[in-house]
């Protein structure tokens, strides 16, 4: 699999996550087609969590006026400092003001999904599915040649 230009600046972005949060660390990760996976840890509560978000097919036109936020971890109007949300809101906001620089029509599915790894057992499963997300894309839902269209 090969990273589209949109790919790419994602890709980046992710890489520079933990520059702009040193209280984040970054382990096994995926950039799909039109969604990300990855393993996201968070220093000072000493979890792990694991987290993917969809994107609206990597460069498929949308409109460019959408606010990017995240709707969990909300206090008080805004997003809690160095809380799961906080870090995935940076991370997309970014990718996307790149990718709009760049031209590229671009928008984020609204929401990401996020799992907190209890154990080993848990964090060895969770890198197996990262690993063989590239596999199994051929018969991922989310892939476009999957999709049908109603009449």
């Amino acid at each position: 699999m090969y990273l589209s230009e949109i790919g790419k600046i994602v890709f980046e972005e992710w890489l520079n996550t933990p520059r702009v949060r040193p209280n984040v660390f970054l382990d096994d990760f995926i950039i799909m087609p039109n969604h990300i996976h990855g393993i996201v840890g968070i220093k000072e509560f000493g979890d792990f969590v694991e987290t993917h978000s969809n994107i609206n097919d990597f460069g498929h036109p949308h409109g460019r006026d959408t606010v990017y936020r995240v709707s969990t971890d909300r206090k008080f109007g805004g997003l809690k400092p160095k809380s799961l949300s906080s870090i995935i809101n940076t991370f997309k906001g970014a990718a996307s003001r790149q990718c709009h620089k760049d031209n590229f029509d671009f928008q984020w599915q609204p929401n990401y999904y996020e799992h907190i790894i209890k154990d080993e057992a848990d964090l060895s499963r969770i890198k197996e599915y990262i690993a063989q997300n590239p596999i199994n894309w051929a018969s991922d839902r989310n892939n476009p040649l999957n999709i049908k269209i109603k009449r």
